[in-house]
């Protein structure tokens, strides 16, 4: 079943080709009333409204998870079809201009929401005006239309400048304090009747329901267009309503061009039914002035019905078409685009593709796969599809226009096919084994640098790496592709697998490489603890460099502790640049002692330490190293002399007192 975002993309366009049509057919049906306009105009807002379930329905039962499988010489699929090129069959649809599905969800749901929290936002306030209105007003003694059933009152209110409806449970009429004297008594009732028919012909629930639907599909032009075309139509059938009960078209349209000298020319409220602006009260005189027009005040059933009827017949009809500018319902799809050329691949339903993988073998009913390429701006599309019935077509578009499926279309399917299916992960040990057994491990590795779906790709690296025998040059390499991988869980996996044959075969320098690609420390961390246990001296520079690259400030005192007592010799200056990185003082001080453990004997070492602690702020770290290398048995005196001309200034007696006395014993 396609997804919301693809329905909503096809009901998009479908509705605003619908309304333009219906748009154009009443600029020709003039003698039409308005109250037919007016019900056409909302059958096919209930008809742009439903585009979406429309879209649904007739794909339902078409539903497939699907399945990609290569032809084996036993097998004797349905729907059979043969490789070699053929005529193309008539298009059953136009060529594929298409969207991709998270791009649309994101652009129109992001969107759609954020303006659809704003357009209820209106509602809910116009919601709470009009109930102010309601309850702020004065009763007035104007009789009520005896045509009206609904049980209202009419009010008077200084706040509002024109005449409004205001329905719901408690419905009235609000009239203008001021025209309590600037309006005659015939002119106040024909403005009280023509509020009145909004609310005997339930206009009030009918534009809340309509609001609500501009909520949900706010970035719907059609439905927007529909909305101004029914408050127009919505007005004038009010007013042949008058005129009907009334008989004075004249009379009516005098007191219309009264209140609109009267009124202000601001918009009526969002929840009401008001006279609107001058502009608009003046067109409805116009109007009402013309004795060509028909007034009927019902609409015509067989008129509004047959149009229902043609609206939805033209849209189920269309259904085909259903994806001319929308995101069509493939379960598998995939994009290449290095910047010169794109690839597109899309697949549902069932197909079974031949041994070689380079043709499609049989297709089920319903099912289609299209390819594309695109190339210096031309785009050159294949599609093999199945229809309902099993009757299989071959298509070729070349810059959207359809070609006859040639050779030239072959060449591409029989190229561009077996990329597709490289990435998918059906069948992927066979693949890999047929490659292995055809090209050896250099050519299996060949194809997977071309896999460009990351789940394919890991599992190739991984059967790769516990399947074959890799030499040091392909292991580099598959070390190369798996830092490509972005999905840190398996780059991680991967990784561990690797580690235990980095060391055998030399490979420490791209081990590092693909640790440094990943995002978490800990993962970081962990594989550098691994390989600090096994360190080369050669290797201390690069891990340094991998270590001073951690934020976490445990994990840096943790590895340059197993670095310090993993090296023999002197230590690389790095390693106490990588401690001066590090801010916690107490974390550096139990470096140093690290240090003076394990290479304590050194006198280059027993200077650096030294130096290193007199940087530190707190005397009692300082103290606790100049007293470890004082107490120390291979400190020689020059040494003793540096910590002696560094412990005078200490601020801290005490801690002074402390180095002083223990260099004396010595």
């Amino acid at each position: 079943m396609p997804t919301f975002v693809e329905a909503l993309v096809n009901g998009w366009w479908q509705g605003i080709l619908l309304t333009a049509a219906v748009w154009l057919l009443m600029r020709e049906t003039a003698r039409l009333s308005a109250a037919t306009r007016l019900a056409i105009w909302q059958v096919t807002l209930a008809v742009v409204v439903l585009l979406p379930v429309l879209q649904w329905l007739p794909q339902e039962r078409r539903q497939v998870e699907p399945r990609m499988v290569s032809a084996t010489p036993t097998t004797a699929p349905k729907g059979r079809i043969e490789p070699a090129p053929q005529p193309s069959l008539p298009a059953t649809q136009p060529p594929l201009v298409e969207l991709r599905e998270a791009d649309a969800a994101g652009f129109f749901l992001g969107l759609g929401l954020a303006l659809a929290f704003l357009q209820f936002l209106r509602v809910v306030l116009g919601y709470g005006w009009m109930w102010w209105i309601k309850r702020s007003s004065q009763e007035s003694a104007i009789a009520l239309p005896g045509f009206l059933s609904r049980d209202a009152r009419i009010v008077w209110n200084d706040r509002v400048r024109m005449p409004m409806a205001m329905g719901y449970l408690h419905p009235c009429v609000v009239l203008p304090e001021r025209m309590r004297t600037e309006l005659s008594e015939e002119q106040l009732q024909q403005v009280v009747w023509h509020e009145a028919a909004h609310l005997e012909r339930r206009d009030d629930w009918f534009a809340l329901l309509e609001r609500l639907v501009r909520v949900v599909f706010v970035i719907q032009p059609a439905v927007w267009l529909i909305g101004r075309e029914i408050d127009r139509e919505r007005e004038l059938a009010c007013d042949d309503w008058v005129v009907a009960k009334s008989g004075e078209a004249k009379a009516y349209a005098s007191a219309l061009t009264r209140v609109a000298e009267l009124g202000s020319t601001g918009r009526t409220p969002i929840l009401a039914a008001g006279a609107g602006r001058r502009k608009e009260i003046f067109a409805r005189v116009e109007a009402l002035l013309d004795e060509t027009r028909n007034r009927m005040p019902a609409a015509s059933g067989p008129m509004v019905l047959a149009v229902g009827l043609l609206l939805v017949f033209v849209v189920v009809k269309a259904a085909p078409f259903s994806r001319l500018l929308s995101v069509e319902d493939y379960q598998r799809s995939s994009v290449i685009d290095d910047g010169k050329t794109r690839r597109e691949f899309r697949m549902k339903g069932d197909i079974v593709f031949r041994e070689d993988e380079k043709d499609v073998d049989s297709i089920a009913s319903g099912a289609s796969m299209v390819l594309s390429r695109r190339d210096s701006w031309v785009t050159r599309t294949v599609k093999i599809e199945a229809d309902e019935q099993g009757r299989v077509s071959r298509l070729y578009f070349v810059g959207g226009l359809s070609q006859p499926y040639s050779n030239e279309a072959a060449r591409l399917l029989e190229r561009e096919l077996p990329q597709w299916l490289k990435d998918r992960e059906d069948r992927l040990p066979q693949r890999l084994e047929k490659w292995l057994k055809s090209e050896g491990v250099e050519g299996a590795l060949r194809e997977v640098q071309t896999v460009t779906e990351v789940n394919a790709k890991v599992q190739y690296l991984d059967r790769l790496m516990k399947d074959t025998t890799m030499d040091s040059a392909q292991t580099r390499r598959w070390l190369r592709m798996a830092s490509e991988v972005h999905i840190e869980p398996e780059k991680i996996r991967l990784a561990g697998m690797a580690q235990a044959h980095v060391k055998a075969m030399a490979l420490e320098l791209p081990m590092l490489d693909l640790i440094h690609t990943l995002n978490g420390e800990e993962d970081r961390a962990d594989l550098l603890r691994k390989m600090v246990r096994e360190m080369e001296p050669s290797l201390s520079q690069r891990m340094l460099r991998e270590v001073g690259a951690l934020y976490t400030e445990g994990l840096k005192q943790e590895l340059l502790q197993g670095i310090a007592e993993r090296l023999t010799g002197p230590l690389p200056a790095a390693f106490f640049e990588v401690t001066r990185g590090i801010h916690g003082e107490e974390a550096r001080k139990e470096i140093l002692l690290k240090v003076l453990v394990s290479h304590g004997q050194e006198r280059t070492i027993q200077e650096q330490v030294v130096a290193e602690a007199a940087e530190l702020h707190s005397s009692d770290y300082k103290r606790d190293v100049f007293l470890a290398v004082a107490k120390h048995p291979q400190t020689g005196v020059d040494v003793k002399e540096k910590i002696h001309n560094l412990a005078v200034p200490m601020h801290d007696e005490k801690d002074r007192e402390m180095v002083l006395n223990q260099l004396s014993l010595r």
